[in-house]
Parts: structure tokens; C-alpha cells; sequence
């Protein structure tokens, strides 16, 4: 059995991280090294209170929302069918090139996001519902 002590790799040792104790270091330790501030904690989840659907989705439910799922997909390239145009027209062919490189750099650090947008709302959610209670 693993203690406190033990390396990652499973054999005894410390490590190679001694705290004040000559123990490995421990969530105490961390938080007394100078930092003033809590180590984050995982909120309670109290399985009583999450909700779960009893009946699975029916077939028509999963069609409509397919179906609206593609809609979300494709209303903004429709739009961009009859949008680019008239922005050519109206800014010129090498402003609107400066506009593509700005709307690629834009889509470049959407994908570098490494799923941060989604890890942030989740934190304000629980936050709110821990107010909440």
C-alpha cells in the first residue's frame, strides 16, 4: 500500500520532495511554503442531488435535435454565402484578405483555448450553485 512516502513508480523513498518533517510533502506543507493563499478544494457533490433522467431520449427527440444541430452548423455559412460578397465589394480586395488573416488568427486561438472556456464555466456554475445553497 502506497504512503505518503512512496514514489510515483511504487517503490518507498520520498520522492525527491521532503517537506519540513522529512515526510514527502503534503497539502499542509504546500500551503504553509510562504503562499498565503488555500490550495483550491473540490466542491461537495452530494449524489443525492444530481438529477438524472429516468427515460432515455426517444428517437424523435434525438432527430429534432440533430436536425437543429445542423441548422446551428450551417445558418452561419449561409449567411457567409451572401455576407463575403458584399464585403469584398464594399472593403476591397486587400482589406477584406487582412480581414481573413485577422478571422484565422481568431480561429487559431479558439483551438488553443484547450478547452479553458469550457473549465471556466463550469467553475462559475458550481460557484453559483454553492451560493445558492
Amino acid at each position: 500500500m502506497a504512503n505518503g512516502n512512496d514514489r510515483i513508480d511504487g517503490e518507498p523513498g520520498n520522492g525527491g520532495a521532503l517537506g519540513k518533517s522529512g515526510r514527502g510533502v503534503g497539502p499542509e506543507e504546500i500551503r504553509d511554503s510562504g503562499n498565503r493563499t488555500p490550495a483550491p478544494t473540490a466542491l461537495p457533490i452530494n449524489p443525492d442531488e444530481i438529477e438524472f433522467d429516468p427515460q432515455p431520449p426517444s428517437r424523435s427527440k434525438i432527430a429534432k435535435n440533430t436536425v437543429w444541430n445542423l441548422v446551428g452548423m450551417c445558418a452561419p455559412m449561409a449567411v457567409a454565402l451572401f455576407a463575403i460578397p458584399l464585403l469584398i465589394k464594399g472593403l476591397g480586395t486587400e482589406r477584406f484578405g487582412l480581414l481573413s488573416l485577422v478571422w484565422m488568427l481568431v480561429g487559431y486561438f479558439g483551438v488553443f483555448d484547450l478547452g479553458l472556456g469550457q473549465a471556466l464555466t463550469k467553475f462559475i456554475a458550481e460557484k453559483n450553485s454553492a451560493r445558492r445553497r
